[in-house]
């Protein structure tokens, strides 16, 4: 099993510009060397906090180089700023490191688990990948159960062989 550990949340340095707020490839390598985690594996979160507190999750990505060689590439900064531009509030980074040994199919793995939370508490997700939502059902297994009769015997029967209580 892959074990990942969570880090975070750090601030993102952020310079005031004439055109707005936005994140400077000249202050990564410090914040790397705050946090510590340039060299490691795994999932990466880049979230907005708002004055109330709020937190919400506007990209999610994965590296198998090393987050200080992946989170901050030219397209990601332009796609961190675009965010800063549309929304207000204080970007932060999390980090989910692998703690097992290199396994990068977990890595990829956690990445959809994350991208699909994070489309969960907040639609407007910047990721173009993994992030379409199609609407599956499976009669009476998943979603409500038919509004007339009992539930398909087999339905029932596939229910408790997945462990879905009825």
């Amino acid at each position: 099993m892959a074990t990942f550990i969570p880090y975070g949340p750090f601030e993102l340095p952020v310079k005031k510009l004439k055109n707005g707020r936005r994140i400077v490839r000249d202050d990564i390598d410090a914040f790397f060397e705050i946090n510590g985690c340039g060299d490691d594996v795994g999932v990466y979160v880049f979230t907005l906090t708002t004055a109330r507190g709020a937190e919400y999750p506007y990209y999610v990505g994965h590296t198998i180089r090393g987050f200080s060689s992946e989170c901050f590439q030219p397209h990601k900064i332009e796609k961190y700023n675009e965010i800063l531009a549309e929304h207000h509030g204080r970007p932060k980074m999390y980090f989910l490191v692998l703690d097992t040994k290199y396994n990068v199919r977990a890595i990829k793995a956690l990445e959809v688990t994350m991208i699909g939370l994070g489309m969960e508490r907040n639609p407007d997700m910047r990721n173009v990948m993994h992030t379409r939502k199609d609407e599956i059902d499976v009669m009476d297994v998943l979603g409500a159960a038919r509004e007339k009769g009992a539930r398909l015997k087999s339905a029932r029967f596939f229910r408790k062989a997945m462990g879905l209580v009825d």
